[in-house]
């Protein structure tokens, strides 16, 4: 009997040579380009503003050169001038970064106002009844205050979680609520007398020796510094901590928040009486402030009648679109819609045009701004993409300078390989494999019928496409 030889066992097919990757861009040139996007975007906006500016003063009859040598002789980048500012900017932040934190649990919030309201008059409220000293009063002002916002917003919390009404109208009516109970007041419309011991002072004893003999640390406010406090305080929370991630998580999606274990519900009311308790403290310098400058007020310093205080309400709005709800740009955008009223007030009196016509201006600042950001989202991502098809290219290039492809691959497995053995696996794109043989060769981020799954595993780009995931079930 004849035996006939064994046949050599199919070798394996060589894995091909990795490329080398093609050098990306450096990293001064991605910087450059990030700091050229940015300034376009001031530009813009200093533009638009200034075209809006010189718009008002023709239309009111006014000169152009007798408006331009007014806010030019007005001063507004004296250091007087830039604490006035940050003073009155100072609520408009703690305003906007109420709006900003239920923007970031994907809420919006439309009743800062009524939670405003109702936080100057709890606090007026203890800074009138309550003896003490101002170590004492003050703190327990703010308590107050943020107690007091922070209830106003609980009915429209507890309406969107267990009713499903949405916020937008909920806040509202409770703003229009607190603003007809307080214009009911009797009180409501002159200033409140609060003793000496409760107002908020200004920093000029603190800052005595840092600047000796200037007059500008006496119109800084105690207000500016708890507003910064306030900011990174928030901004930390946002960024490090669960509950931050838990709000991010709520606004991308709601299902998602439920499969990473929070409750959407309790993660919502979280959200808006956070906001409430931020946006309570936003008129306590224009209740309990002695001749400091008003957030949102054309020349009017505090303090202000209840009946008169600021719409912050749309101030908030203002200041959270402008800054695109971060805290660096919700502070610019605060420090300029302050700087527009001061600035008000010197080509004001010299166009003779009327105390409301800033609001042009600022909104006109606000519109800009948001065009502006998506100009520069559309930069960038223009820049990325560029970038994405750099190393593409050169990929392309070198597939094309080499031998024709070889014989495609075969499946040994026609049930569960019918798909991934085709050529589409290392196609181009990154390639994606998983110890799981139902995905052991995925194509980009996958599809809808062929998700990626979670415990996917890089393996490198197309052309470094490795033979180990297919020779279970595929062959030449």
């Amino acid at each position: 009997m004849t035996v006939e030889p064994l046949s050599a066992a199919p070798s394996a097919p060589s894995p091909a040579p990795e490329e080398a990757p093609p050098t990306p861009a450096p990293a001064w040139l991605d910087l450059l380009v990030a700091a050229g996007v940015r300034a376009l975007t001031v530009l813009l906006v200093l533009l638009a503003v200034v075209l809006a500016w010189g718009a008002i003063v023709v239309v009111s009859g006014g000169e152009l050169g007798a408006a331009a040598v007014a806010v030019a002789r007005a001063g507004l980048l004296r250091p007087d001038s830039l604490a006035a500012v940050a003073s009155g900017a100072a609520p408009l932040l703690l305003a906007g970064l109420a709006a900003a934190i239920a923007l970031r649990a994907g809420l919006v919030n439309l009743g800062v106002t009524g939670q405003a309201l109702a936080g100057a008059l709890a606090a007026a409220v203890v800074a009138q009844r309550v003896p003490g000293p101002a170590v004492l009063l003050v703190p327990l002002a703010l308590l107050a205050g943020m107690g007091a916002g922070l209830a106003w917003a609980l009915l429209p919390a507890l309406l969107r979680v267990w009713r499903g009404v949405p916020e937008l109208l909920t806040t509202v009516l409770a703003s229009y609520l607190a603003v007809a109970l307080v214009a009911a007041l009797p009180a409501a419309a002159e200033p409140l007398a609060v003793r000496p011991a409760a107002t908020i002072g200004d920093l000029a004893v603190p800052l005595a020796r840092l600047a000796p003999g200037a007059t500008w640390p006496a119109l800084l406010t105690w207000t500016v510094p708890a507003a910064l406090v306030v900011l990174l305080a928030c901004a930390f929370m946002l960024r490090c901590t669960r509950a931050g991630l838990r709000f991010r998580v709520l606004a991308a999606r709601s299902r998602a928040a439920q499969l990473s274990g929070a409750r959407p519900g309790l993660t919502a009311i979280a959200a808006l009486l956070l906001s409430g308790a931020v946006a309570g403290l936003a008129a306590l310098q224009d209740v309990l402030g002695r001749g400091t400058p008003v957030g949102g007020g054309l020349g009017q310093t505090a303090p202000l009648a209840l009946a008169h205080l600021p719409d912050y309400g749309l101030l908030a709005l203002a200041v959270a679109l402008a800054g695109r709800a971060s805290g660096l740009g919700m502070i610019a955008a605060a420090l300029a819609l302050a700087l527009l009223d001061r600035a008000g007030l010197a080509v004001g009196h010299v166009a003779g045009l009327p105390g409301g016509w800033v609001a042009i201006p600022q909104a006109v600042l606000v519109v800009a701004a948001v065009a502006a950001a998506g100009v520069a989202r559309g930069l960038t991502a223009r820049w990325e993409s560029v970038q994405r098809r750099r190393p593409a290219a050169a990929r392309q290039a070198a597939e094309s300078a080499e031998s024709p492809p070889s014989e495609p691959r075969r499946c040994r497995r026609p049930r569960c390989c019918t798909w991934r053995c085709s050529r589409r696996c290392c196609a181009s794109g990154p390639v994606w494999s998983t110890s799981d043989w139902r995905g052991s060769c995925w194509r980009g981020r996958g599809s809808a019928r062929w998700p990626r799954p979670a415990s996917a595993r890089w393996r490198g780009s197309a052309s470094a496409c490795s033979p180990v995931p297919d020779s279970r079930c595929c062959t030449r």
